[in-house]
């Protein structure tokens, strides 16, 4: 919580966020619609494999997602 993402876009400007949020989901209970809605003020949404591995049913059985929101103060902030 509070840290601090920088993400570079295509003309080279940086964009901050601070994460705000960080959770493990279940694979199969990913809420798809609600992670990647278009309204809403503008987010940035990270999602990793996590939880328990089990080769036999896939690999990782969780989602890790963290939840980030633009962070106009920048490094100062």
């Amino acid at each position: 919580m509070g840290d601090r993402v920088i993400v570079t876009d295509a003309s080279g400007r940086q964009l901050d966020y601070r994460v705000v949020a960080r959770e493990s989901i279940a694979k199969k209970r990913l809420p798809y619609e609600e992670l990647f809605a278009v309204d809403g003020p503008a987010r940035l949404t990270l999602i990793s494999c996590g939880g328990f591995y089990d080769p036999q049913n896939g690999g990782y059985q969780d989602n890790v997602v963290v939840t980030a929101v633009s962070d106009p103060a920048g490094p100062q902030g």
